[in-house]
């Protein structure tokens, strides 16, 4: 489930980074603390700049660690940006040319009322 957590969570900011006209607020739905926080930020300056994406996200490679006494599951994934690109307004990419195509993520995953959020994502490394 903590697993699921990470690609509902990945989903939802494809989504909002693809309709600039949908509402930040779903974030909340699949993350709280610091993630949020942080996508909100991001997103809100892509709108600003008139960025938008196209394609999405693929999570490879997802598993979890046992759960700890605090209710917050360790969670590894690779995510896969082959098939994304983040378009400027006159729809030219604004991809750097060396982005690498995969990279390896740790996420906190906390459950609460039975829900499970994003509270915390780190990028390891190219994958």
């Amino acid at each position: 489930m903590a697993e699921r957590a990470v690609v509902e969570y990945v989903a939802t900011i494809d989504a909002a980074s693809a309709d600039p006209s949908a509402s930040l607020s779903e974030l909340a739905a699949v993350a709280r603390g610091s993630a949020l926080a942080q996508w909100q930020q991001i997103l809100t300056q892509q709108r600003v700049e008139g960025i938008t994406q196209a394609g999405s996200v693929a999570v490879e490679d997802a598993s979890a660690k046992t759960a700890s006494t605090n209710g917050r599951w360790s969670v590894s994934a690779c995510l896969d940006v082959t098939n994304v690109d983040l378009l400027d307004t006159s729809g030219k990419s604004v991809v750097k040319a060396d982005r690498p195509p995969r990279v390896r993520y740790v996420y906190v995953v906390e459950r609460d009322r039975g829900k499970f959020y994003v509270v915390e994502e780190k990028a390891v490394g190219a994958y």
